[in-house]
């Protein structure tokens, strides 16, 4: 019998990612698929499994064994060989007569698939009901089986991940007793989440505004402009060995001073214009420039203690930040 959580593993993880990051549109996601999976669908699906074969065993032999066998012949019908063949060996008078003949023997074909495939499965003395059901499941058109297939696979996933994360979502198919109880647990997960994630988010954004207001401002303005502080530090020291090394009268030169800031920031500052979007004019370009200089220039004023507390700040600050987001995500349905 085919493993589910072997066969399906990937989408397994991705749906736990889901329900661990953002629950709240992972219940919403579960109840719809819950909904689509119809007592129809079910009733097939508990038709179809057998102590020798499960209703996955079937779904996963149509999809893997029947549907390439079928292309594989329509493949070769497409291919205009069996039409000449026809043509010759039987004489046939004109193209129609031919592809008449060619579409009777792909039915004919796709036929024998199906019936090969269900009886490979299920005994037609032994297991007649779900025969009959796997025959009459599959004598539709392919899309139609695809699309229930789908909707079985989609219910399997959600339900599998929702109880090993104990996500409690209502299924309107299950019994009145069932619905009543997953829609109590359903709030009170809802509830306890919202009120535990507004709590903290409430703390985030008292810490947030406490350090927004540091340093003038300056650790929010970082932020903001995307500016590695680590590398602004690094041309910090450069900026400062290459003032060192000038004679007394070009330390005290503020043309020096600028030229060598200028040198030693290009590489940032050029950056940082090119990431901006929507720099039409000089005016612009000379606004954003402004921008990380008023930054940069407050920055390379800091004596190492200052440094020191900003590089904490701006830690944190992304830290919260960064948490601040999960917790929204965590919140949101869509």
């Amino acid at each position: 019998m085919v493993d589910f959580k072997q066969a399906y593993a990937v989408q397994l993880r991705e749906l736990e990612k889901r329900a661990e990051e953002r629950p709240l549109l992972f219940r919403a996601q579960a109840r719809q698929a819950y909904a689509n999976y119809t007592h129809h669908l079910r009733r097939i699906s508990r038709r179809l499994n057998t102590p020798e074969a499960a209703a996955l065993d079937f779904y996963t032999a149509w999809r893997e064994r029947y549907t390439s066998r079928v292309r594989r012949i329509e493949a070769a019908v497409r291919g205009g060989k069996l039409d000449k063949m026809l043509a010759r060996v039987l004489l046939l008078p004109d193209q129609p007569s031919v592809d008449q003949l060619t579409q009777v023997l792909l039915e004919i074909r796709t036929e024998c698939e199906r019936q090969a495939l269900v009886d490979s499965l299920y005994d037609a003395k032994r297991r007649k009901r779900a025969h009959r059901t796997a025959r009459a499941f599959i004598d539709r058109s392919d899309s139609m089986v695809a699309r229930d297939i789908d909707t079985f696979i989609n219910y399997e996933l959600y339900r599998t991940v929702a109880r090993e994360q104990k996500i409690a979502a209502v299924d309107r198919n299950a019994n009145l007793l069932f619905r009543m109880f997953q829609g109590l647990r359903e709030f009170r997960q809802t509830r306890k989440l919202v009120r535990s994630s507004r709590w903290r988010l409430a703390q985030i954004n008292t810490e947030i505004f406490a350090t927004e207001q540091l340093h003038d401002g300056l650790v929010a303005r970082l932020f903001g402009l995307g500016i590695d502080l680590i590398e602004v530090l690094a041309a910090r020291q450069e900026y400062e060995k290459a003032l060192g090394r000038l004679n007394a009268a070009a330390q005290k030169s503020p043309t020096k001073k600028l030229e060598l800031y200028e040198k030693k920031t290009a590489k940032i500052r050029s950056a940082y214009l090119d990431s901006v979007p929507g720099l039409a004019g000089l005016k612009d370009v000379q606004k954003a420039a402004k921008e990380i200089d008023d930054a940069l220039l407050k920055v390379f004023d800091f004596d190492a203690q200052q440094c020191n507390d900003l590089m904490r700040a701006l830690k944190r600050y992304r830290t919260l930040a960064r948490e601040r987001k999960e917790l929204e995500l965590r919140l949101s349905r869509d």
